[in-house]
């Protein structure tokens, strides 16, 4: 995964898929970031290549862990 957008207006910074493991089993990958006054959203978007393919829930579970342990939040509300 690769930052591919900060926008400090939105208080926001998306990262999305160019290699490694995930390109075997998503044709897309985007993840989202996005603090609001004392929260901070986490939205991803992607397409699997095949209906065999599980939902990315340690993804999902990595997002959060980053959120608590580098507090992003606060980091973004002041960007």
């Amino acid at each position: 995964m690769i930052v591919s957008l900060v926008d400090p207006i939105n208080h926001s910074v998306n990262y999305g898929l160019i290699e490694g493991d995930l390109k075997n089993e998503f044709s897309s990958f985007t993840a989202k970031f996005e603090a609001e006054d004392c929260k901070v959203g986490l939205s991803v978007v992607y397409v699997k290549l095949n209906e065999d393919v599980a939902p990315p829930q340690s993804l999902f579970d990595e997002g959060i862990q980053r959120i608590k342990l580098i507090k992003i939040g606060a980091y973004l509300a002041q960007a």
